[in-house]
Parts: C-alpha cells; sequence; structure tokens
C-alpha cells in the first residue's frame, strides 16, 4: 500500500511537469501568424504573351493576395461584392507563371494556405501548380502540389510544413479551364503564410567609446605654458569618421515595398510561468519527500 501511495504521488509529479513544459515551450515561440500579410509580392511570366497579373484594380490585382480581407466563397450578391481576387491570363492552358511573396526576413513555417476567388466557386483555380519555400529566393523546397484539378472548391488548399523560409512561391503551369476566346484564366482569392519568427543569435556589442566625462577635469590640465605647441596636437584626421555613425536610413522601412510591419517581435516567457514551473515541482516533490518520513516514522 505504501509503494501504491508513493507510485502515485511521483505519477502526479510527473504528469504536472508534462502539462507545463508545453505551456512554456509554446510562450516562449509565440503563435504562429499570418506573416505575408501586406508583405511584397511579385508575379512573373516565363512566356512574353501571357500575364502574370492582370492588374485591373480594384478587382483583378496582386495585391489582392496580401491584403489580409479573405473572400466570401461563394459569392453572395454579384452586383454589389464584386470579385477582389489575383487573376492571371495565358495564351494555352499550358503556361509559366509565378507568384512570389517576400516574408521579409527568415521564419519558422507552420502552413500555407491558398483560397480559392469568391466568384466562379473555386472553378478558376489553376490545374496544376505547386508551392515552393526559400531562404534565400535562389534554392526552393516543395511543400505541396495539385496536378489536374477542376470543379468548384470553397474552402482553402492547406500545407503543412516546417521549413525556414523568407519567400514562399506558387508556380503555376497549367491554367484553369475557364477561358474566353483570347485567355485561358488563373484566379486565387487569398494567400496567407502562418509561421513565427527564427529566434536570432545576439550579436556582440561592440567596444563602447569612451564618455566624454572621463575627461579630466578643466583644473587638471597642465598651465598653458605647458601645453605642447599647436603642431604636436593629433591630426584632425584622427577623429572618427563621419560615416561610423549610423546611416539615416537605419530602421527606416523600405518605401518601393509596401507599406505593411513586419510580424511583432515574440517576447520571452514570463517570469511568473517560470516561478509557477519551479514551485509546483518543488511542492510536489516535498510532498512526496513528508510521506516517505511520514511511513518511515509508522514503522
Amino acid at each position: 500500500m505504501k509503494k501504491r501511495i508513493i507510485c502515485l504521488l511521483l505519477a502526479l509529479a510527473i504528469c504536472a511537469v508534462s502539462a507545463v513544459v508545453p505551456v512554456f515551450a509554446a510562450e516562449a515561440q509565440g503563435e504562429p501568424e499570418n506573416v505575408a500579410l501586406e508583405k511584397e509580392i511579385e508575379c512573373i511570366s516565363e512566356i512574353p504573351s501571357d500575364f502574370a497579373d492582370l492588374n485591373n484594380p480594384p478587382w483583378f490585382s496582386k495585391y489582392n493576395l496580401v491584403d489580409g480581407e479573405l473572400p466570401e466563397v461563394p459569392l453572395a450578391n454579384i452586383p454589389t461584392d464584386l470579385a477582389i481576387c489575383w487573376y492571371g491570363a495565358s495564351v494555352a492552358q499550358e503556361t509559366d507563371l509565378s507568384i512570389i511573396i517576400d516574408l521579409e526576413d527568415v521564419y519558422t513555417l507552420s502552413n500555407v494556405k491558398l483560397w480559392p476567388t469568391n466568384f466562379l466557386i473555386g472553378e478558376n483555380l489553376p490545374s496544376d501548380f505547386e508551392v515552393l519555400v526559400s531562404e534565400d529566393g535562389e534554392d526552393w523546397v516543395s511543400i505541396g502540389a495539385e496536378t489536374g484539378r477542376s470543379g468548384q472548391k470553397t474552402d482553402p488548399f492547406v500545407y503543412e510544413t516546417t521549413e525556414k523560409a523568407e519567400y514562399v512561391k506558387v508556380h503555376i503551369t497549367k491554367a484553369s479551364k475557364v477561358h474566353d476566346p483570347n485567355f485561358y484564366y488563373s484566379g486565387f482569392g487569398e494567400i496567407e503564410v502562418f509561421a513565427v519568427p527564427v529566434a536570432k543569435t545576439p550579436k556582440p556589442t561592440a567596444n563602447p567609446t569612451a564618455n566624454p566625462t572621463d575627461v579630466p577635469a578643466a583644473t587638471d590640465v597642465p598651465a598653458a605654458t605647458d601645453v605642447p605647441a599647436a603642431t604636436d596636437a593629433p591630426a584632425a584626421t584622427d577623429a572618427p569618421a563621419a560615416t561610423d555613425a549610423p546611416a539615416a536610413t537605419d530602421g527606416e522601412y523600405d518605401g518601393s515595398k509596401t507599406e505593411a510591419p513586419g510580424a511583432p517581435a515574440k517576447s520571452g516567457p514570463s517570469a511568473g510561468l517560470i516561478i509557477g514551473i519551479i514551485a509546483g515541482v518543488a511542492v510536489l516533490a516535498a510532498a512526496v519527500v513528508a510521506c516517505v518520513i511520514r511511513m518511515k516514522k509508522k514503522k
């Protein structure tokens, strides 16, 4: 009976630690957020006759893919809720279009979601496409693909991944069957990229410059007659160059990109959580020890 009580107490201690550790880890890393929101986006066509972005605001534009406004599928009221999405056009159904999102920093990805447009109920989604991610924009890793896709779709494509990346690309090789006499069309309503920032190792700080207050007081300066001749003074070039100061552009957002802040930095685990974990383990350990001592005294 005594052994069973001890085993039970130890099991409770293990369960308590197992329960708080995932919470501790989640708080330290943060919850995934849509880091593609209002980030820089580029559309490229490798075939000169095709259009990577119809760019017919406000209805068809690449910026609709990262504006954070998820389309209502299917469209409830066509006259008042006109389609707002991205559209690419190709002379033939076979094409070579790429949508590239620059996340502006390296993240640990959780998933990428591709949403259908809010009209045609997804029938204009590309037939063949692949989703790739990259840290440098040169070497790409595939995280999912679709081939021979057709028909309606109201929910998003979701591609789970744990890759680290700064760039996300959707490469379309075959447009949808939706076409007119001139073009075949490819459409997406929104692209979301859920991720958390990659923890960075802080860089060592440079040696601090001398504090002006460290200069000897004026009363310590030798009398004027003791001062070396002016020619003995250090050349003016010995002073730090003006270029040593941070450039005025440091910390400013590049105006060539869509004006949007990056994902907010995640704070570390709270002190309260750490103290709670330590206190909980200590209490359970003390309870086990107390039970053991009490059972020894009864003997």
